[in-house]
């Protein structure tokens, strides 16, 4: 073990990521080193289904066994629900929640054991200003976190209770914060929170998120481009689809529209905040004006009183929307959500067998998705590059959000290069 060296494991989601760079950040300007051996470990949870949980459990198990003389810190939404399981692992001396990650970590640093820093109550929030980037590593893409917490309270859903209310950033501070990332080149933004469609400026409540987008557009240099993680169909004003439409050369083709049903039974009894038709009306304003445009969405099976017959309207409703990709997850009860004291529980065999009927569909579509494609034109940003027999093949994302390889003997590794498709395969222009 090396003094004044660190480790951070980070687990979930885009949010996650953006807090444990800055934390990063924080430990290198301070003097501290990233070590294989490292004197300190944070581990930045998740919780967003069981099996997530059980993961990260399982995870900071293993750190432990295998770090046995390094102080660990755990923070985040799984720590948040269960502070004294973690804090037993031999090991863990500090355990925190969401707010006060950065905090947390100095409490490390400073040499506290067994203190647990996670709030029961977290629906009193503010933005915490602490934690900053501006860099995201050796990526090619950095993300930037405008908003987090939610005050939705899906009936499904933990999210409200371990991230807390919804709290925004002053945008000021974001703009500078894309001004700095794009200063040190890199090529894609991913702007992400964890409710992003209420944002809402803390110094100007009339400053929402489609304005935060258009300044975001206005600061975004020529060869560069924007994604935005996720947006709800409720959420999305006219003036946000406009901006997609009217800055397609900024921001990407790509839009992930949370689902989680296509049943309007299932959409009520999850407390989603909108209706089937006004999620059809949007998407196909948006493909009216953009052809290419990929879809692609979140979707929960087995939810409680989900028969064949509802499960199947979710199924033909994602066929006819045609969304590009899938991600798919059983329901699983939440500690302390309204859905899991529902009856009708959906016996595990058929969530799983359901799960694996939309991955089939979720792959179906795709390739019908780059059949639809054949000859047009997209943009490419080469984020790896590996060596095969002799030749440099370059691995990312279109703007389409299509992961491809691609072959080609010049350097363009972090650039942004146009690739048409040709019959199922990718050709740089």
């Amino acid at each position: 073990m090396e003094n004044n060296t660190f480790k951070i494991v980070t687990l979930g989601c885009k949010v996650n990521s953006y807090e444990s760079q800055g934390i990063e950040e924080y430990l290198l300007k301070n003097g501290f080193k990233e070590s294989k051996a490292p004197e300190y470990i944070i581990v930045n949870t998740c919780a967003v289904t069981k099996t997530a949980e059980k993961k990260c459990l399982t995870k900071v198990r293993s750190l432990s066994e295998h770090f046995n003389a390094t102080k660990i810190c755990v923070v985040g939404c799984s720590s948040s629900i269960r502070p004294e399981e973690f804090l037993n692992i031999p090991g863990v001396n500090v355990v925190s929640g969401n707010n006060g990650k950065l905090f947390a970590v100095k409490e490390l640093l400073n040499g506290k054991t067994g203190l647990i820093l996670s709030k029961k109550n977290t629906r009193n929030e503010k933005f915490e200003e602490d934690i900053k980037i501006s860099n995201f590593g050796k990526e090619c893409r950095a993300f930037v976190k405008i908003q987090d917490g939610c005050d939705n309270f899906c009936s499904y859903c933990i999210i409200p209770r371990t991230r807390g209310n919804s709290r925004s950033r002053s945008h000021e501070e974001i703009i500078e914060e894309v001004k700095r990332l794009y200063k040190s080149d890199y090529r894609e933004l991913v702007i992400t929170g964890i409710d992003m469609g209420s944002y809402e400026d803390p110094n100007d409540a009339e400053y929402k998120l489609d304005d935060l987008i258009e300044d975001i557009i206005i600061n975004t240099p020529d060869d560069y481009r924007i994604r935005i993680s996720s947006l709800e169909t409720s959420q999305m004003t006219q003036k946000l689809l406009d901006l997609f439409i009217n800055h397609s050369d900024k921001l990407v083709s790509h839009v992930h529209i949370p689902l989680q049903s296509g049943s309007s039974e299932i959409v009520k009894a999850m407390h989603r905040k909108y209706d089937l038709e006004e999620f059809v009306e949007k998407v196909n304003y948006l493909r009216k004006h953009l052809p290419y445009l990929a879809l692609s969405t979140d979707v929960i099976v087995g939810f409680p009183g989900e028969t064949e017959d509802l499960f199947m309207e979710t199924y033909k409703f994602i066929e006819k929307l045609k969304f590009m990709r899938l991600h798919v997850f059983p329901y699983s009860p939440r500690p302390g959500t309204l859905a899991a004291s529902l009856k009708d529980q959906i016996p595990g065999n058929i969530k799983k067998e359901r799960v694996h009927r939309l991955i089939d569909l979720g792959n179906k579509l795709q390739e019908e998705y780059i059949k639809f494609c054949n000859g047009q034109t997209f943009v490419f940003l080469a984020e790896k590059v590996i060596k095969k027999d002799g030749k440099l093949i370059y691995q990312g994302y279109l703007d389409n959000y299509l992961e491809i390889s691609v072959e080609y003997e010049k350097d363009i590794l972090s650039k942004l290069v146009k690739v048409k498709v040709d019959n199922g395969k990718f050709l740089i222009v």
